[in-house]
């Protein structure tokens, strides 16, 4: 996918058995945080992100603070 424009990252996140609401939400901002703010180390245009995910993943991208 680099080849042609792309970088991919799998997020981890906490299950409600580990931890209550809204962490699981909260440890997916921490990521796109973390990607945003080391945009330059890894070669990526922190104004150029998409968000995917399906079941819970798709749930929690709908809850992500798009700000």
């Amino acid at each position: 996918m680099l080849e042609r424009g792309y970088a991919i990252a799998s997020v981890e996140y906490r299950l409600s058995g580990e931890a209550l609401f809204p962490a699981a939400v909260e440890d997916c901002e921490a990521a796109v945080s973390f990607l945003r703010l080391n945009a330059k180390k890894f070669g990526l245009d922190p104004n150029r992100f998409g968000t995917w995910g399906s079941s819970t993943g798709g749930h929690l991208v709908a809850m992500l603070n798009n700000d």
